[in-house]
């Protein structure tokens, strides 16, 4: 059963790819870990060896701030750097499920916990997760392997570019740009944006794409939401989805739904909803409006209660492209 109310006075809602915030740190789950501090780092191009191993002894690595390109830390360096750092986390109990979230590397990342890979990915921008409830402990060791390769110019650089960074895919805003041989200068690798351990019970929200339909004018947009989750085993819970101004007096709107969560701990599984608003606030470029937001809150329960929560921040607006008249 959908239940679309109003609570307030407002709403609105940004046509982007919109990625979850876990939520803050809690004394009951779920909770939120933040990983950020002086990591160690050690440089990782041949001939140098792996160095995911937890026994292995790191104690006169160079130290790093994380979240941070390593560059802006000043460190000059272009391809393979290690990345490690050490965190507790609590007893997990049998429905529990727990996280690890990154929301940005440059450029490629493989991840290892307690001497187990858990997870790799490649591109600058994207956040993404990696499941950690079997290798996880109270004492942990996180080891992850960052390569931001250089690429050869002339053959590779800046024509035939492999690497998804800096503007439009293709000119890297670095010294010299996309038309110089030092265009890569000044490597800008590194776990640049936040990561965290993440603690929920029975189910974990990972991503959320929300876009706004307009079909029915400013006034009554649909925003089209598309969930990525994942379920420790099949269960019945409700999906809440709410919308609260953050920097305005205005009402809020609620859509509440029934949803049947598949059994998937490792791969991400889908939920898809139409949260109909009506009058919402928009956002507005300068000079033509005010810049409302919202905050965007998400939530699954069951009758034991809250099972993961996630939120964030964003505006409704709509963009139109005219071409000028010849």
């Amino acid at each position: 059963m959908n239940i679309n109310s109003r609570c307030q006075q407002s709403t609105l809602i940004w046509g982007f790819f919109l990625l979850i915030v876990p939520s803050l740190v809690i004394a009951q789950l779920p909770s939120t870990k933040n990983l950020a501090g002086e990591w160690q780092i050690r440089n990782g191009n041949p001939p140098s060896t792996e160095a995911w191993s937890d026994t292995l002894d790191d104690s006169q690595w160079q130290s790093i701030k994380v979240p941070a390109n390593w560059y802006s830390e000043g460190v000059d360096h272009q391809g393979v750097l290690w990345y490690r750092t050490r965190f507790t986390l609590p007893v997990l109990a049998a429905d529990d499920m727990a996280t690890l979230v990154f929301d940005g590397v440059d450029y490629q990342a493989d991840i290892w916990l307690n001497n187990q890979k858990v997870g790799q990915h490649k591109g600058y921008f994207q956040r993404f997760s990696a499941d950690i409830t079997d290798v996880s402990r109270i004492d942990n060791v996180l080891a992850v392997r960052v390569d931001s390769p250089y690429e050869i110019p002339g053959e590779i650089w800046s024509f035939h570019k492999q690497l998804i960074k800096g503007v439009f895919n293709h000119h890297d805003t670095r010294p010299g740009g996309a038309w110089s041989e030092r265009g890569q200068d000044a490597n800008s690798g590194g776990i640049w944006a936040p990561v965290v351990s993440h603690i929920s019970r029975g189910a974990v929200i990972d991503n959320v794409l929300a876009v706004p339909d307009w079909q029915r004018g400013l006034q009554h947009p649909i925003l089209k939401v598309s969930l990525d989750y994942r379920a420790n085993r099949n269960r019945s819970a409700v999906m809440l989805l709410r919308l609260v101004p953050y920097n305005f007096i205005g009402p809020s709107y609620q859509l509440r739904k029934n949803v049947s969560l598949v059994a998937s701990p490792h791969n991400k599984q889908n939920l898809t909803a139409n949260f109909l608003l009506d009058n919402p606030e928009l956002w507005w470029p300068t000079g033509h409006g005010k810049q409302n937001l919202y905050r965007f809150e998400i939530s699954f329960s069951d009758d034991m209660g809250i099972m993961d929560t996630a939120y964030l921040r964003t505006g409704l607006r709509k963009n139109n492209y005219r071409p000028k008249r010849k």
